[in-house]
């Protein structure tokens, strides 16, 4: 360690051997005496070689003074006391020890009293260190500067070779000041020549960065001329004559610029260009396409990662802006993919989805520094890469197109850019000012661009008129509308969150204007609000406001029948020229084709008189109140975005909402028209139209009769699936209350007219369903069919015959056909669909409570339903129907076929026809009340305010599902009252020939007639329901023929049975296969050829039996034992046949033998 004193830190840190006969002169600090006895002491206490440069410095010598005189002293050295002794008594060592205490205390004392700065870390030492550098670096550059300024003088002054020191540094010293006064002079003259240069060039510069063929650059152009304006009106330069003429120059290009900003402010604002935002970096392998910016109506598209999270709700992405900056009008798709949509489910659901997305620009990215000219260029650049270069052109600005304007592609980005242009040429004062004076003009122009492009579309539409109450082109043009306006004032809110940024973080900007700078903008913003919803109203007020009530329009129209068929008779009596039809023509053509400037005639009208004469012409359409349901939810969706986005920017720029200049809105809003329209006007004329059109359809006779569609036979292929009518009931409820279903989805549900709506529809289904019930019983009365349906079972409601029907597949299939695919998606939710997501299902706790929403949890509940079905099941499910079928079965009993009332023809079709029309109209009206779900295209979710209201469609279902079944068990009960005749007739004993029996094609005949009759009464679905399970009933019907014949009753008692009779009924088994295939084999039908093969085959087999002889009879008990049941193989072995003898005795030894007891 080496500790240098104050003058050898002087002369071995500071090397000054550069600077010649310079001295350094060191005062001590007489007044700090503590330092002074501190230096006094290092001087005197202190070796100097200790101040020596360590490299130098010889510590061997020190250790061996030490060391050296007793090396050899003691031999017990090694041990500590002895060390400590050594040390004591060693004066060297003494002295060292000494010296060393002196320096720790110098030490010490520098360190607490003088750099006690320095103790708080290494850093700042290491500051003070690169401090003290730098000072030492300076230093060295000043003197080498004064040192060459002193030789430069010295070698100019020819008296410096002859005259003393004296008089030598006397001149130096003048000419010294005097080169100073020269620098000065020099630096002054050079600054204002530059000046002069900067203002000279500035139009110049000016006019190159505004002017074609390169982009207007109007952001550098700004900077270029407020700096040379800035410079032109200095006191030291404003005196000079030849800058007056630039000077003039320069204030026409302040007046041209402000034109400029002016007009690329309103060209951002109002959607003219900013319609776009960069396109992300293509991978290098990736093949260049054509550059498309999705946008609607020059709104801007709002990419959450190419645009900082920021959301434009408004936008709607089926139209584009291709690279050449042409808008694609071609376009005549149906669906108008936006927020205004139709098929948005909820404008709460929208509402709550906007809220986690901001519509304002995020802090972060005002706060970023703005380059005017490095970021202007950045834009113009991307620009030409998105093909916004060239203008869109537009009828109202051809007066302006032969101006050069920027181009820009992120409207944020150009929102700065100008709001910094203008703060730069002191015209931020005049910003709400200039905003206000064109704001009626240019939401105006909005309006009539969109007339523009409604009007060419419907030109270029080559297609028939639509059926009058389309409104499609109606909703596009207020889906255009919402849209261009939902822009604008989005533009219009990120221009007044800039601009107060700007203002309050600038504290220099005195702005009279604005003296509460968080307000600044609002009047702008009002003022547009209002003059939007009164354009949207002059739209709805045209396309709603009926000119005249129903009746004195048709009052009008009869007093006016008799004048134009006058008027046609002259017409069709003229004579000469004009008998060519050239004056007749010229009435049909259209007025608006007759006009060569027909668009921009129609476009400059008012929208009211654009919805009048184009609109309503075009689509051949007519105003209504009710039209009022389609445009509600469009326009609510608008008004909750609009709020939604005003109060994001008071959040955002603090501006308080409860201020009255917040709410000094003096326009009502289009909603709040809508809504009264609906409640004052809409409502009452759709009650009255529900309630009186249902009652008025239920009074009449043929109410719930079915509507023969007499082309059935005309078609080209009768078996075709028929899409029947429902009866003139279902179709009255049905059309009646379309628009009040409708208006359930429109109208919020928090408000009383919702309510009452919903109990309009309520009392007008129970009126109906008051009337079904009288016709049900009325069908149904007395019918063996309506006995079996209301039997019960002591087992309880799962064996009654109704719950057993239930489980059969054609249940299933008939639920499927009236369900519109719901039931199928519901019932493998659970299993294929989870199973391809690698979720498996879950199984609800037993605990849960039923779900609000019956109408879903019930199908996926409902563990009777099969749509999979089988020959094992099905034969499970007919036996437990034959346990309810005993009676019928019985055919020997006197009276039996006569106990059985079954339905007429005319009666099964009424039947079948109620039955399909409550299905359909029960599935009809289920569909209304539920809601299209976003992104899906599918109905899936219910409203769940109307709970009452799907009960009572429920009770409608739940009679169409019980009229189903009443047929079917009808047509059972009709082919069992003929196939009961086989064992009373003649055949089965004729001797002569094989003959059919008259009641077997008497029921073949009835199954042909009945197939055609019913599909045309109630479609496929109800026929095939109707029609199912005959393949198992016929053969069961024939065999119990077979049990009474074996039991020696019917025909048999009078006269034997004959092979013929057997022939005869075997015969009949595939005379009834064959019509019963026929009469089933249209499509959709629930024919089940196993099944029907499997039975069929079984009854030919018992059959068979009764003409066999008693040999051939064992052998095929032997082989067969288990397919029919013991009592009926003691029946066959006991009966009298045709080739043997009836012993029952046989059959015992036969059964014991084969250990079958």
């Amino acid at each position: 360690m080496s500790f240098n004193n104050s003058n050898n830190i002087s002369s071995a840190d500071v090397d000054l051997d550069d600077f010649d006969n310079f001295d350094i002169e060191r005062e001590n600090d007489d007044t700090d005496n503590d330092l002074g006895a501190l230096e006094r002491r290092l001087g005197t206490e202190v070796d100097e070689d200790f101040f020596e440069d360590p490299r130098q410095f010889h510590t061997l010598q020190r250790v061996i003074d030490v060391l050296g005189a007793q090396i050899d002293d003691s031999p017990s050295a090694n041990g500590e006391h002895n060390r400590d002794s050594l040390r004591n008594n060693n004066p060297a060592y003494r002295a060292l020890k000494k010296q060393q205490r002196v320096v720790d205390d110098a030490i010490e004392h520098m360190a607490v009293n003088h750099c006690a700065d320095l103790n708080s870390s290494v850093v700042q030492v290491g500051e003070v260190a690169r401090q003290f550098s730098d000072a030492v670096n300076m230093v060295r550059h000043l003197r080498r500067q004064v040192r060459d300024i002193r030789d430069t003088l010295g070698s100019s002054n020819p008296m410096a070779s002859g005259a003393g020191e004296t008089t030598a540094a006397q001149t130096a010293a003048m000419s010294l000041r005097e080169l100073w006064l020269k620098k000065l002079e020099c630096e002054a003259v050079l600054t204002l020549l530059e000046k002069m240069e900067i203002v000279r060039a500035a139009p110049a510069e000016f006019d190159r960065l505004i002017q074609p063929p390169s982009p207007c650059r109007i952001g550098a152009a700004v900077v270029t001329l407020s700096k040379a304006f800035s410079i032109a009106f200095q006191s030291n330069v404003a005196h000079v004559q030849a800058l007056q003429n630039i000077s003039m120059q320069i204030t026409d290009r302040k007046q041209r610029a402000d034109q400029i900003i002016w007009d690329t402010l309103f060209d951002v604002i109002y959607l003219r260009t900013g319609n776009g935002v960069p396109l992300p970096p293509e991978p290098k392998n990736k093949k260049k396409t054509d550059n498309v910016v999705g946008v609607h109506s020059g709104a801007s598209v709002t990419s959450e990662s190419h645009n900082n999270g920021m959301k434009n709700p408004f936008i709607a992405k089926k139209h584009s802006i291709t690279a050449h900056g042409s808008q694609n009008d071609d376009d005549d798709d149906d669906s108008v993919s936006s927020l205004f949509s139709q098929d948005r489910e909820d404008n709460n659901q929208g509402a709550a989805k906007s809220r986690f997305s901001k519509m304002v620009i995020p802090m972060s990215m005002l706060e970023a520094e703005l380059d005017l000219v490095a970021d202007e260029q950045r834009c113009l650049e991307e620009s030409l890469i998105v093909g916004e270069v060239a203008r869109e052109e537009s009828i109202w600005d051809e007066d302006n197109s032969g101006r050069h304007l920027p181009r820009y592609v992120d409207h944020v980005l150009a929102l700065r850019i100008l709001v910094e242009c203008l703060a730069k040429l002191g015209r931020l004062d005049d910003v709400q000012r200039t905003l206000n004076e064109s704001l009626h003009q240019e939401i105006r122009k909005i309006a009539q661009k969109e007339q523009a492009k409604t009007f060419n579309k419907l030109e270029k539409n080559k297609k028939p008129r639509r059926r009058g109450g389309d409104l499609k082109e109606f909703r596009r043009h207020l889906t255009g509308l919402l849209s261009s306006f939902g822009c604008v004032m989005i533009r219009l809110s990120h221009l007044t969150q800039i601009l107060r940024h700007r203002i309050s973080t600038d504290q220099s900007l005195n702005l009279p204007s604005y003296q509460d700078k968080s307000t600044a903008m609002r009047s702008v913003l009002v003022a547009a609000h209002d003059l939007m919803q009164k354009e949207i109203k002059d739209f709805l007020q045209a396309c709603l406001t009926e000119e005249e009530e129903e009746e004195e329009r048709d009052e009008q129209n009869r007093r006016g029948m008799k004048g134009r068929l006058n008027a046609s008779n002259e017409l069709t009596d003229t004579r000469g020229l004009f008998s060519l039809g050239i004056t007749e023509a010229t009435h049909k053509k259209d007025s608006l084709s007759l006009q060569p400037e027909s668009r921009a005639t129609q476009m400059q009208q008012s929208g009211g008189k654009f919805v009048t004469n184009v609109l309503m012409l075009k689509t051949n359409t007519t105003p209504l109140y009710r039209h009022s349901l389609e445009f509600r939810r469009s326009v609510a969706a608008w008004t909750v975005e609009n709020d939604i986005l005003q109060k994001e920017l008071c959040y955002s720029t603090g501006e308080d909402m409860t201020a009255p200049s917040f709410k000094m809105h003096e326009e009502e809003g289009a909603i709040q028209f809508l809504d009264d329209i609906i409640k004052n006007q809409l409502i009452p004329v759709l009650q009255h139209d529900a309630i009186n059109g249902t009652t008025l359809a239920l009074e009449r006779e043929d109410a719930f009769d079915p509507v023969i569609d007499r082309t059935l036979y005309g078609r080209p292929n009768s078996n075709e699936p028929q899409d029947v009518d429902m009866c003139i009931a279902c179709q009255a409820l049905y059309n009646s209350t379309g628009a009040l279903f409708l208006a359930l989805h429109r109208l919020p549900k928090d408000e009383k007219m919702y309510l009452h709506l919903v109990g309009v529809l309520e009392h007008a289904i129970l009126t109906f369903i008051s009337r079904v019930k009288p016709r049900v019983a009325q069908l149904c009365n007395n019918k063996m069919a309506l006995r079996m349906l209301l039997e019960t079972s002591k087992e309880g409601k799962e064996k009654a015959f109704t719950a057993v029907v239930e489980k059969r597949k054609a249940y299933a299939q008939l639920l499927e056909a009236y369900a519109d695919g719901d039931l199928l998606e519901a019932a493998q939710v659970g299993d294929s669909d989870l199973r391809d997501s690698g979720m498996m299902p879950l199984t609800p706790s037993a605990s849960d409570t039923k779900a609000r929403n019956g109408n879903n949890g019930e199908k996926n509940n409902d563990s009777n339903l099969d749509l999979i079905g089988g020959v094992e099941k099905e034969e499970q499910i007919f036996a437990l129907e034959m346990a309810h079928l005993k009676s019928v079965l019985e055919f020997s009993r006197n009276g039996q076929s006569h106990s059985i009332i079954c339905c007429s023809d005319e009666e099964l079709m009424k039947a079948s026809c109620l039955a399909h029309s409550l299905l359909k109209l029960s599935s009809l009206l289920e569909s209304r009340l539920k809601v299209r779900m976003r992104g899906s295209g599918t109905f899936e979710k219910t409203l769940t305010s109307t709970r009452a209201l799907r009960e009572a469609i429920k009770t409608i279902k739940a009679h169409g599902l019980k009229m189903a079944k009443f047929c079917r068990i009808d047509m059972l009960m009709q082919t069992a009252t003929r196939l009961q005749k086989i064992c009373k007739s003649s055949t089965i004993v004729a001797k002569d020939a094989v003959r059919i029996p008259s009641c077997v094609n008497d029921l073949g005949e009835y199954l042909t007639g009945a197939s055609d009759n019913l599909r045309e009464a109630s479609g496929n679905a109800v026929t095939a329901y109707t029609f199912s399970s005959l393949e198992q009933y016929i053969p069961l019907l024939l065999m119990q023929t077979v049990r009474v014949i074996a039991r020696g009753e019917g025909i048999v008692a009078k006269s034997p049975l004959t092979l013929n009779g057997v022939e005869a009924l075997d015969r009949s088994g595939s005379v009834l296969y064959r019509d019963l295939k026929g009469a089933t084999s249209f499509d959709n039908s629930y024919w089940d050829d196993e099944l029907a093969a499997i039975s069929f085959e079984r009854s030919a087999s018992f059959m068979a039996m009764m003409e066999v002889e008693i040999e051939e009879l064992e052998a095929y008990y032997r082989g067969n034992h288990q397919e029919f049941s013991d009592s009926d193989f003691a029946l066959m072995f006991n009966m009298d046949g045709p080739r043997r003898r009836g012993d029952i005795g046989r059959y015992h030894i036969l059964k014991k033998n084969l250990n079958l007891n």
